[in-house]
């Protein structure tokens, strides 16, 4: 009976040991992989698993754990609609096989542009466990965490910078429960949310997608802007022609605000900046892509951040102080890569709110919109000022300032300025909280 029990007990402890070997055998979860060179990827990526998990239901789910997207093969080009380039769009993506205890899922975007580097371009979490697929320009499914472009909670499209192919990878992480974070919504970029899924990450899994500009050469290409796919503005209809069979040229805007802007070719939008007026630092570049015949009327609403009418930022706090706006842009021609038209004094320029009339309304203890000395004037917009026949020659309002004076920030230094692109806003910096600006676009003159 003595050496029943002893053999027993001898079996059992090999069993402890040989799993005990096993589990350090088994590789940790690195959140921080470097993604493969193009063509090193398999055609779906395997399932990474992580530690602290259900051994039996991470087998089940290790390998059959799978990410793909309609659009794009593992190691593949990523198309031009999902890039600054074209529509700006989030790629659609659908994963299967996740474990049956799943609780929720989690997105993210990366790149890794060098040893110890990382840019995350979309991290979406509290995905609900029923979702298994994201589609094109996804929104309202999950909660958005941060982008390293802007640092704003939103999707920053990619926009590779340098020559090359450069590697992007979507990962999918099936969770056990929903991330818990010890920092506001507006702080969880790639890295907290990593953290803060260690330990309850079932399996996940990878796609890697390449990208690589053209038209650019070297380090003369712009890097990556910030945009949100849920105001994302699609390719504008043709409104203007120089003739009935005039040919519709590609055109790509460019421009920069501080704060807001909202770019039309006559009545209809092109963009709008992707981060609210509402957001004191919404510092950010902007890119989008249309179609349209020579001339081009475009017309533009500019607008500086005020948390009220009396166009006053921080108010009640020491910081309490006037803001100050600045506007650039350019337009290239794609079919010529000639910038055909930037902003300067040329524009017709009007300002339709002004706060505050008096300055002195900075100092106010209680500052109230409307009494002095916070008054202002808000015009609103005339009545078809989009139109080409609109006649703004009492528009007078364009002011040019140099870059000392408008004091660039984020964003800004993202694109590749024309030496003819000039900031412009209103007589006033401060007080001129918004404009309304238009200009022509005529056909280049053809080279003899």
């Amino acid at each position: 009976m003595h050496k029943v029990m002893l053999i027993t007990s001898t079996i059992a402890l090999l069993v402890l040991a040989l799993t005990a070997c096993g589990a350090e055998s088994s590789p940790a979860a690195t959140h921080e992989s470097v993604p493969p060179s193009p063509g090193q990827a398999e055609a779906l990526a395997t399932a990474v698993p992580v530690l602290d998990v259900d051994e039996s239901t991470l087998s089940e789910s290790t390998g059959s754990f799978t990410l793909s997207s309609p659009d794009v093969v593992e190691g593949g080009a990523l198309p031009v609609e999902y890039t600054c380039d074209g529509n700006s769009a989030t790629l659609p993506l659908t994963w299967s096989g996740a474990p049956a205890n799943t609780a929720s899922f989690a997105v993210v975007m990366h790149h890794i542009p060098g040893p110890g580097d990382a840019h995350w371009y979309w991290v979406l979490y509290d995905i609900p466990a029923d979702v298994t697929t994201l589609a094109t320009n996804s929104s309202g499914v999950g909660t958005l965490g941060t982008n390293s472009v802007n640092g704003e909670t939103v999707y920053a499209l990619p926009c590779s910078k340098g020559p090359g192919e450069k590697v992007y990878t979507y990962t999918v992480y099936a969770l056990s429960a929903q991330p818990q974070f010890s920092v506001p919504a507006s702080e969880v970029s790639r890295s907290v949310l990593l953290e803060a899924i260690q330990n309850i990450t079932l399996t996940s899994a990878e796609l890697n997608v390449t990208y690589t500009r053209s038209g650019s050469e070297g380090d003369q290409q712009p890097p990556e802007q910030g945009a949100a796919p849920e105001t994302e503005s699609q390719p504008v209809e043709q409104v203007e022609t120089t003739s009935s069979d005039a040919a519709a040229s590609t055109f790509k805007l460019e421009a920069w605000a501080d704060n807001w802007f909202a770019a039309y070719l006559g009545e209809n939008l092109i963009v709008e900046d992707s981060v609210s007026i509402t957001t004191e630092r919404s510092f950010n570049a902007e890119t989008a892509t249309f179609e349209a015949t020579y001339p081009l009327t475009l017309n533009f609403i500019l607008k500086d951040f005020k948390e009220n009418d009396t166009g006053l930022e921080y108010i009640g706090t020491p910081k309490q102080q006037m803001g100050d706006g600045g506007f650039i842009m350019q337009l290239t021609d794609l079919s010529t890569g000639a910038v055909v038209a930037t902003s300067s004094g040329d524009w017709a320029c009007t300002v339709i709110h002004e706060a505050p009339l008096d300055k002195s309304c900075a100092s106010q203890a209680n500052p109230v919109a409307g009494t002095a000395p916070c008054t202002f004037t808000d015009l609103g917009e005339p009545a078809g000022w989009k139109s080409p026949d609109f006649d703004d020659s009492a528009w007078t309002a364009t002011t040019v300032y140099s870059a000392n004076d408008v004091r660039p920030k984020e964003g800004y230094e993202q694109i590749r300025w024309d030496a003819s692109a000039e900031f412009i806003w209103g007589p006033d910096l401060e007080t001129n909280n918004t404009l309304l600006c238009r200009t022509i676009v005529s056909a280049p003159a053809s080279g003899n």
